[in-house]
């Protein structure tokens, strides 16, 4: 008996050390894993803000349209925060009808261009497009009849902008594309600016420069898209982040040493 009472009173403090150490493992296991979905939410919440930059307008569904080829389209947009161009397009198709049928070889090639606006009236620095951000030539779908309503043809863009003034132009003539386009046009103003400020034109074949799309009197309203994400947080995931990665190294590095212990 007096054996065994000294191989427990020997022991016991040898037990209290492992459960001890057992249950710092764990909690620093548990604190780790708390500040790792702090960062996680952080980065979620951050995703969530990809969006529409920019829909001028709802979709048209009649054959009057605003032809591309013979003219320039575009329209402008502004960013406040750093963010990522995804997509860019809009309600765009080739000129077609019955004596234009599918198979015959018609030029339905148009340019997509991304480029940045300057001076007063933000217009491209040039008629020709010289710098643009992004360009593509694009090779149009074509129908019979009334345009599909929510038929959008849009393009991969993938490009990081700073906070500025931009524009999308669709035409041809430039990038490779030769053909024509056109777009159906509604009243239907989806941005709150007035559409003189939002459009802009330029007609390659008569030395005129960029002009409002508008300055007729006749609101015209095409259908320009731009998709993106935020790429800098918000206060609120700005926040959570620095919360969760300074969270995450303290603990990690008080760990280390606890292991050592």
């Amino acid at each position: 008996m007096p054996i065994k009472i000294n191989y427990l009173l020997v022991s016991s403090p040898f037990c209290l050390r492992n459960l001890n150490h057992s249950i710092g493992v764990v909690m620093f296991k548990l604190i780790s894993f708390y500040f790792k979905s702090v960062i996680i939410l952080s980065l979620l919440l951050n995703q969530a803000i990809a969006s529409s930059i920019l829909e001028t307008a709802g979709y048209g569904s009649t054959r009057g349209g605003l032809a591309i080829g013979n003219s320039f389209l575009g329209a402008r947009f502004s960013l406040s925060n750093t963010t990522l161009i995804t997509e860019i397009g809009g309600q765009v198709q080739s000129w077609s009808d019955d004596s234009y049928p599918s198979n015959w070889d018609f030029d339905r090639s148009v340019f997509f261009a991304l480029i940045q606006t300057e001076g007063d009236f933000l217009y491209p620095t040039d008629t020709q497009l010289s710098n643009p951000i992004f360009s593509e030539k694009v090779e149009l779908s074509w129908s019979s009849g009334n345009y599909s309503i929510g038929n959008d043809t849009l393009i991969n863009v993938n490009q990081i902008l700073t906070p500025g003034e931009y524009a999308i132009i669709f035409g041809s003539g430039l990038f490779g594309a030769t053909g024509t386009g056109w777009m159906p046009y509604t009243y239907s103003h989806i941005e709150e600016n007035t559409p003189d400020l939002n459009y802009l034109s330029y007609q390659p074949h008569s030395n005129t420069e960029w002009q409002g799309l508008n300055e007729n009197g006749i609101e015209y309203s095409p259908r320009f898209i731009v998709n993106g994400v935020t790429t800098v947080p918000e206060p609120l995931t700005y926040h959570l982040l620095l919360i969760g990665l300074f969270g995450f190294l303290f603990i990690r590095s008080r760990e280390a040493k606890f292991m050592k212990s």
